[in-house]
């Protein structure tokens, strides 16, 4: 296992401890840490942004080695923290309730006048049609959504995403797969992929992300493309229907 999948391995393990013992809730590991930092020790908050700042500055930032020397410190670091929040008793901190007589008043309430129900009714149905009116865009965009999580495009032409040539372009070139090389080539308003273990068709469903279409070995997944801090294409990550992920580097 390499180190970097050795640290994405933690990082993934400590944020799903801080969603199920603590509740932690955001996008990556500081967002999560910042929601329950009231329950952690000071110390174990400021290992936590350090494990996220090295891990965010080796999936973003193209050519950052962590010192090889201190890769297994780090590791150690990751471990230590893994235990803490498996050992750790999270603080739960209660809020004071006041009596109910606190927010009982004595000002009543206006009645509605003959406007304002006629008012109230007419909206009413403006908001019961308005319903009728959008409830078939509301399952239509769905319906996508669980195509797109399955890696499933839809059948209908007008869902594919229309990507600018040059965005195109950048994606492009050779990618290392570990065992395999991927080449991605621009076809008219799409690209194609070819490799020792497969061809098919690739369509944007967003600027990042294409579906797999017509692939020889019947893969019917996901293929995202990453860029640097520059805008430069580093890598794609293939994501297939059950869920795993294969990352591949571009090389040329």
């Amino acid at each position: 296992m390499s180190f970097l999948e050795a640290v994405l391995q933690r990082t993934k393990r400590i944020e799903r401890l801080l969603e199920e013992n603590y509740q932690a809730v955001g996008r990556g590991l500081h967002e999560k840490t910042t929601s329950v930092e009231h329950q952690l020790d000071a110390s174990a908050i400021k290992q936590l942004r350090f494990i996220a700042s090295v891990r965010n500055r080796l999936m973003h930032e193209d050519g950052y080695n962590y010192d090889p020397n201190a890769q297994g410190g780090f590791l150690e670091v990751c471990d230590k923290n893994i235990q803490y929040l498996l050992n750790h008793q999270p603080v739960i901190q209660a809020s004071k309730s006041l009596p109910t007589s606190h927010y009982k008043t004595n000002i009543t309430k206006p009645k509605a006048g003959p406007v304002k129900k006629f008012l109230m009714i007419l909206g009413g149905f403006w908001l019961f049609g308005l319903i009728l009116v959008t409830a078939p865009e509301v399952v239509k965009y769905f319906v996508r959504q669980s195509q797109i999580q399955a890696g499933r495009p839809s059948n209908n032409k007008s869902q594919i995403v229309k990507v600018d040539d040059k965005i195109l372009d950048s994606y492009a070139g050779q990618y290392d797969c570990k065992s395999y090389k991927l080449m991605v080539s621009r076809t008219s308003n799409s690209l194609k992929t070819s490799s020792s273990m497969a061809t098919g068709v690739l369509s944007a469903i967003s600027e990042t992300e294409f579906a797999a279409e017509n692939y020889s070995n019947g893969f019917r997944g996901r293929i995202k493309f990453a860029k640097n801090r520059k805008g430069k294409v580093f890598n794609l990550i293939i994501v297939n229907t059950n869920g795993t992920q294969e990352q591949c580097n571009k090389i040329k």
